[in-house]
């Protein structure tokens, strides 16, 4: 077996893994079909030619982005240089596309490429002629200014490229919930000449930054104010998304409990994400299962909304953040966009009644769980 069908065996089955977890693989009679996916789109498409991440970490990067073909179609690879040699971000991401043929898989021409340049200092996004009128230029753009750049400021890169990895996913989730987005691969020989226009967008972001963190900007005292724990679960929850519309990265407000502040300052607080949040979590409908000082607010009109946990302290209710962080995992490659984690929480314990296993994934209960159109379905 070559070195590459090694790596390809590996890959699907760290893919498989990811997305089913170790019992079922095992016990599963269905083995076989449920691998073909994995198998299929099982490629190398962390190109870290700086040796840049540890060898788990970028083994975990590839079964993401392996699942994440399994269920979207999109072909999305990261390339790491330590310098470019004198060429541009878009001449050799232009290359690679082609060389590599980055979407030729998916017969969309649905390919992504994100290009880091360690020293220059760039980087690039650049989408396929089938991803451009989901990730336009100015999109593209945005990402890097608004966001990525602030990680590698903040010497978190692995960080950006896994917050900026999940954006993009949400986008395409959405599109394929409002039928905008077809996760079939297109009838043909997918033997297209050209992958890419060369469109994207590239920017210089401050990889050797000083700072250890992200910077953490602070609210004016007017806006604080109003920010504090809430009478009630609602109104913290409306508190919670005028947070995020402020657009400033600042987590130390009485609306979020101590250990919530502390977590999130390690989070990509820019303001893209809060953008991402506000997205995610605004305009929806949703329910509130209040018990005892506990409550848990569910949603009702959107599968990709995650739960949230509120808990009643002496100055009012609080969204505990870290509850969600801790126990509501991302999923991708399957056709749910996250799964809840059983524990020994109060939270666990006091709504037992409400979780409950839909094909392997805990879900809550009354909240909208439709599933996602998966590639490998269609």
């Amino acid at each position: 077996m070559r070195q590459s069908q090694r790596v390809g065996m590996l890959l699907a089955i760290a893919a498989a893994l990811l997305v089913y977890g170790w019992p079922r693989i095992v016990v599963t009679t269905s083995f076989v079909r449920m691998m073909i996916p994995f198998l299929l789109a099982a490629k190398e498409r962390v190109h870290d030619k700086a040796h840049f991440f540890m060898r788990e970490d970028k083994l975990n990067i590839e079964t993401v982005l392996c699942s994440l073909f399994v269920e979207t179609n999109m072909d999305v690879h990261l390339a790491i240089f330590p310098d470019l040699e004198g060429r541009s971000p878009e001449e050799v991401a232009t290359t690679m596309f082609e060389e590599l043929r980055i979407g030729g898989q998916s017969h969309r021409e649905r390919g992504l490429l994100v290009l880091v340049d360690l020293g220059g200092q760039r980087f690039r996004l650049q989408a396929g002629y089938d991803l451009e009128e989901y990730f336009p230029d100015s999109f593209l753009s945005y990402m890097i200014h608004d966001h990525a750049r602030h990680f590698f400021a903040a010497k978190n890169p692995s960080r950006a490229l896994s917050a900026t990895v999940k954006i993009l996913t949400y986008h395409i989730r959405r599109a394929i919930l409002e039928g905008r987005f077809a996760t079939a691969p297109a009838v043909g020989n997918g033997t297209m000449t050209f992958l890419s226009s060369g469109g994207g967008a590239s920017g210089v972001v401050p990889v050797a930054g000083d700072a250890k963190s992200l910077d953490v900007s602070r609210l004016p005292e007017s806006a604080r104010e109003s920010l504090v724990a809430a009478p009630t679960v609602e109104e913290a929850f409306r508190r919670y998304l005028a947070w995020t519309a402020l657009g400033v990265p600042d987590p130390e407000i009485g609306l979020f409990p101590h250990n919530t502040q502390t977590y999130l300052t390690t989070m990509p607080l820019t303001p893209v994400w809060l953008d991402f949040l506000r997205l995610r979590d605004g305009g929806h409908h949703f329910e509130i299962d209040e018990r005892g000082d506990y409550a848990l607010l569910y949603f009702t009109d959107d599968p990709l909304a995650e739960p949230e946990f509120f808990h009643r302290a002496e100055a009012g209710w609080q969204l505990d953040m870290v509850e969600n962080a801790l126990w509501v995992n991302d999923v991708v490659g399957r056709s749910r966009a996250w799964c809840y984690v059983p524990n020994e929480t109060p939270y666990d314990k006091l709504f037992a009644d409400r979780f409950f296993n839909d094909d392997n994934c805990v879900r809550v209960r009354g909240a909208d769980n439709r599933p996602i159109e998966r590639r490998s379905q269609r």
